[in-house]
């Protein structure tokens, strides 16, 4: 009964949590090469309902995952930057279809040189027993992308998702889309890693993304 604490959490699984984590990702975009993000020389808003989320970065199969041993991808980003060239905001609720007030999420957006933008689903979206009737982004996280966009800034999308999402008008808003997936413990430092090049993204797709669900 003990074996598990002597084994949970471990170093050596953690470095490979993180590499598992990083190979994982997919670069779908990347116009204008708005990555790798400029360290050090760029103002970045960090936004999204799932920027600071450390629960639904576990999946929806992690059953004794506990949320804080999870790095978030504000964590992440945080280990690249200092708080001066950085501003988060979460903009909306990740699922609440009701209405949002996206008024400091478009302050942080006019202040920055670069967006970043963290939307997708909740862990309890997917798996089994949780389909979808609507497979696009929940809540208001489109109209959010639509108010951040209205800014004219350079934005870069991160998806966090546990299946492919129907978002070609996201696509068409972003200058560079990152799919992370529910990443788990280091899914927020593999998300930063990519995002700033210490790491290249080697991912590849399994399935088609689909424009339309019907």
């Amino acid at each position: 009964e003990a074996l598990a604490a002597q084994l949970l959490l471990r170093e050596d699984f953690r470095a490979l949590a993180l590499t598992v984590a990083q190979s994982a990702a997919v670069l779908l975009k990347n116009e204008n090469a708005r990555l790798p993000l400029t360290l050090g020389q760029q103002r970045l808003a960090l936004i999204g309902p799932l920027a600071d989320n450390r629960a639904d970065l576990l999946g929806t199969w992690a059953i004794s995952g506990q949320a804080n041993d999870v790095g978030s991808v504000l964590d992440g980003i945080k280990s690249y930057l200092p708080s001066d060239l950085l501003t988060y905001q979460p903009g909306c609720a990740l699922n609440d279809a009701g209405p949002a007030d996206f008024t400091a999420a478009i302050a942080a957006a006019q202040a920055a040189d670069v967006v970043v933008v963290v939307v997708g689903e909740s862990a309890d979206m997917s798996g089994e027993a949780h389909s979808r009737t609507h497979l696009g982004l929940p809540g208001q996280q489109q109209a959010l992308l639509n108010a951040l966009t209205a800014t004219g800034k350079p934005l870069v999308g991160v998806v966090l998702s546990g299946r492919p999402l129907v978002i070609p008008q996201m696509t068409e808003q972003v200058d560079a889309l990152l799919v992370g997936w529910h990443g788990g413990i280091r899914g927020g430092q593999a998300i930063a890693d990519l995002l700033f090049g210490h790491i290249t993204p080697s991912g590849k797709l399994t399935a088609s993304w689909p424009r339309a669900a019907r």
